[in-house]
């Protein structure tokens, strides 16, 4: 106490004379942060770091006017060259109650180091290129199909499909997913964690080791003790005459700053990882997502996505009121035994609790505390509470579920089964996939995307001759003769020309001239000097015609393709009706059999009516039957008579 004012400033003493223990720093200040700071210094002892606790708990560093007090500790591991950023917050309410939150984080590092890293960012470098190309490519095939004239036909005929496969959402989204998670790493890499060096300690306080008072005195610039007022001179050291004290001395916050700087990386740092893992996290789900779509390409890979599809509508009614029971039963929960019991003190709580008893994460030994003690009725409704949630939604509930999910994995196996009857199978499947590969790559078969450049070509060719599908051109003979006739074969020729003068001239055209020496009506002759008479005309459209005649074939392919398929499908729906009438024949039998069953009863009934115990006859009843019978009969018989007159008649 006699020496107080070397370690504090006795002029701005408080009333009671005992000095502040804690001060907001200048820097804090100015840089609008808020609260006390307190560094415990890995210089410190263990001696030392106790009086510092110490010297918080007696100093009121925790009084009634706190509100939460965070801290963080940063670890280095070199063996796996990772850092640990963890937070831990206690938050104090009005009530007394303390909440810990924690947080923790391993920070990678120096990840690209060594050969093994090069490689690695070679690999993620790649990878960004083939992300950004099919990004591009994804974009362009959309924006091309959409500006397409076929467009508006194909949306037209098929819109759900059309919309599905060229917008393409998912496959962009995830593109600029998987883009946008790259960035982030190489900033959290080559922004932050190649730069991140911190110091082995920082210069916080003015003395780490054993200070006798004022632990947390902020570091001070000696230099003022040194030059001024003493220091080496001439080789030896001269004591200060007049030294100043440590509070004196201005502030030094150097050590302070970079310390402040070196945790803000560590969150910046800890914040991207975060959002990196998010990131890739929401990919994979989406990658998931694409893959059970992309399933659909064969009937029984598909079987699960069908299901689903076909079931969603039912599982979403059913969620629904799933919830709203729930919610119900959190309701009763807390109403009963919220008084009582601390897991359904809240309706929050008990709907969590319910949660967490369906999925099996907990039990209803919360419900009965160890040493709590209530009475009979109270008892008697939690074994009642207890016992009815499981049978409500572990057993019905559980069970109308799994009949949905089984009824619609049900009617899809039925189509299944009638797909694979046409052998659309996926052994099938891969035997002509095979197939078109070793054919293309023998150059048997024409690639797909050669006969989609070939017909693009056509449409080209067909545009700039001007003529369009709307256009109708004229029907001119020589068009044909001049497509079909072959160069050096006569004989074919003058029987193909033959056959179009029957077909195009009659007898009563002057079709000879006088010269000619001809006064009848004969095609062949005709044709013979058509053949002679024409003219020799180059032809510089043989490459055209060509490919007119190579698309005409094209056309011809896809027809019979068509009419295969058309013959096959057409097979199909006949197998499909013939069932459907053995089905229709079949409950056509089964109702008549109904019916007879139901006359029988009748009549047994009617031979019972007049009959009692004393006077039961059993061969009267069956003869009192087999006339009711014979009656019916007759009745059907006369109404079939009446029907087919009537029928006559008409």
């Amino acid at each position: 106490e006699n020496n107080i004012g070397k370690y504090y400033n006795v002029s701005e003493l408080p009333v009671s004379g005992v000095p502040n223990g804690f001060s907001v720093r200048s820097t804090d200040l100015e840089n609008g942060r808020t609260g006390f700071s307190v560094f415990i210094d890995m210089m410190s002892s263990n001696k030392q770091a106790n009086r510092i606790i110490s010297y918080m708990r007696e100093g009121n560093f925790i009084d009634t006017s706190t509100k939460s007090i965070v801290v963080k500790f940063a670890t280095f591991n070199p063996l796996t060259v990772r850092f640990t950023n963890t937070q831990v917050q206690f938050e104090y309410s009005k009530g007394g109650s303390v909440e810990v939150k924690s947080n923790s984080r391993v920070l990678i590092m120096d990840v690209y180091d060594g050969m093994a890293g090069s490689f690695l960012l070679a690999l993620e470098i790649f990878m960004v290129c083939w992300i950004i190309h099919t990004a591009y490519s994804a974009l362009a095939d959309s924006v091309i199909l959409a500006r397409s004239e076929d467009f508006a036909v194909m949306r037209t005929l098929q819109p759900m499909k059309v919309i599905s496969t060229s917008s393409k959402i998912i496959e962009v989204i995830l593109l600029l997913l998987q883009l946008s998670a790259f960035v982030l790493w190489w900033i959290y890499q080559g922004v932050y964690a190649y730069r991140f060096s911190p110091s082995k300690r920082y210069d916080v306080y003015h003395s780490v080791g054993e200070p006798s008072a004022n632990f947390l005195l902020p570091f001070k610039d000696r230099t003022g003790n040194e030059i001024s007022y003493g220091g080496v001179i001439n080789g030896r050291y001269r004591v200060p005459k007049t030294p100043r004290h440590g509070w004196e001395l201005p502030e030094d916050d150097s050590g302070y700053v970079a310390l402040l700087k070196m945790y803000r990386d560590l969150d910046i740092m800890t914040t991207l990882s975060v959002t990196y893992s998010s990131i890739t996290g929401i990919n994979l789900i989406l990658l998931f997502v694409r893959f059970l779509l992309l399933l659909k390409f064969q009937p029984r890979l598909a079987i699960i996505t069908k299901t689903l599809e076909r079931a969603s509508v039912d599982v979403a009614h059913f969620l629904m009121i799933y919830f709203v029971l729930l919610a119900i039963a959190a309701v009763l929960g807390n109403a009963m035994f919220g008084a009582s019991v601390e897991c359904v003190s809240s309706v929050p709580r008990a709907f969590e609790l319910l949660f967490l008893l369906l999925i099996g994460a907990t039990s209803f030994t919360e419900f009965d505390p160890e040493g709590q003690a209530g009475n009979v009725m109270d008892t008697f409704f939690k074994i009642f509470y207890c016992g009815l949630i499981p049978i409500i939604f572990q057993w019905i509930l559980f069970e109308f579920f799994l009949a949905i999910m089984g009824d619609a994995f049900g009617e899809e196996k039925e189509i299944l089964h009638d797909i694979e009857a046409t052998g659309d199978t996926l052994g099938n499947d891969f035997t002509r996939l095979t197939e078109y590969k070793v054919k293309t790559r023998s150059k048997t078969w024409p690639r797909f995307e050669h006969v989609i450049d070939l017909l693009n070509g056509a449409l080209e060719l067909q545009r700039s001759k001007g003529v369009t599908v709307q256009e109708e051109v004229p029907y001119d003979v020589s068009d044909d003769l001049d497509e079909n006739l072959e160069e050096g074969d006569f004989e074919t020729n003058l029987a193909f020309v033959t056959h179009v003068v029957e077909k195009q001239f009659t007898p009563e055209e002057e079709l000879l001239s006088a010269s000619s020496g001809m006064r009848r009506y004969e095609p062949r002759l005709i044709a013979e000097s058509l053949l002679k008479n024409k003219p020799k005309v180059e032809d510089v459209c043989r490459d055209l015609n060509r490919k007119k005649e190579s698309i005409q074939r094209m056309k011809l392919d896809m027809f019979r393709q068509i009419q295969k398929l058309v013959h096959e499908s057409h097979n199909d729906m006949e197998t499909h009706v013939r069932h459907q009438e053995m089905l229709a024949k079949r409950s056509e039998s089964y109702g008549i059999r109904w019916k007879r069953i139901k006359e029988l009863a009748e009549d047994i009934d009617i031979a019972l009516e007049d009959a009692t115990k004393e006077t039961f006859d059993k061969q009267k009843v069956k003869a009192k039957v087999r006339e009711l019978q014979a009656k019916r009969r007759e009745a059907e018989k006369e109404y079939e008579k009446k029907w087919k007159e009537a029928i006559e008649k008409v």
